[in-house]
């Protein structure tokens, strides 16, 4: 299993007039029928942390004050933890870097066996590899991740959550990618982000 959380994007810019877009989504839209898409998921505080938290533990967020170290101790279930009694190998890879809003103190104390972030890089790593000042090229993140399914017995199941960073304000990929649109402002950046 492989979750995906894209940083930023909603149902209608994924799913342009009901579907994903060849043109807008291009690698979703191939992987469209191998695929199990939640199109109606709805954040009840508009704040990365504040979606990772429900998203991880279908339960409730934080909405009565900041994300602190303090309300980043959950205790419950969560999806990573009930995949893992089930056998699961648990691997979690994000471009984005948790030193915002404390989603390291969520993320790192869950127990995934696999955990990549551009926070464990070294400086120079990170400037080498960074789309914005928000994390890095998404291709590190996935080649992070298949590098570590690799490692994975071929019987053996898997949970594999990735976060993106790209889609963040204000909006960059990798130097070489161009994007389907002209770059001329925020709305054609996020597009092609």
């Amino acid at each position: 299993i492989v979750l995906f959380i894209l940083e930023s994007v909603g149902s209608r810019e994924m799913f342009r007039e009901g579907a994903l877009s060849p043109t807008v989504t291009p690698r979703l839209f191939g992987l469209r029928d191998h695929m199990v898409q939640f199109d109606r998921i709805y954040g009840t505080f508009p704040a990365s942390m504040r979606g990772h938290l429900p998203l991880n533990t279908g339960g409730s967020t934080v909405t009565w004050n900041s994300f602190t170290p303090e309300s980043a101790r959950y205790t419950g279930p969560t999806i990573e933890g009930v995949l893992k009694q089930a056998g699961y190998k648990t691997g979690l890879v994000s471009s984005g870097e948790f030193r915002t809003e404390n989603i390291d103190a969520f993320y790192t104390r869950l127990g995934y066996d696999y955990l990549f972030e551009p926070g464990q890089e070294t400086p120079a790593f990170v400037a080498s590899h960074s789309v914005h000042s928000w994390g890095l090229d998404e291709d590190i993140a996935r080649e992070r991740g298949t590098a570590w399914i690799d490692t994975l017995p071929p019987s053996q199941p898997f949970f594999l959550q990735f976060l993106t960073i790209a889609t963040h304000h204000p909006y960059s990929g990798p130097s070489w990618y161009t994007g389907p649109l002209p770059p001329a402002d925020d709305e054609a950046k996020y597009y092609n982000a």
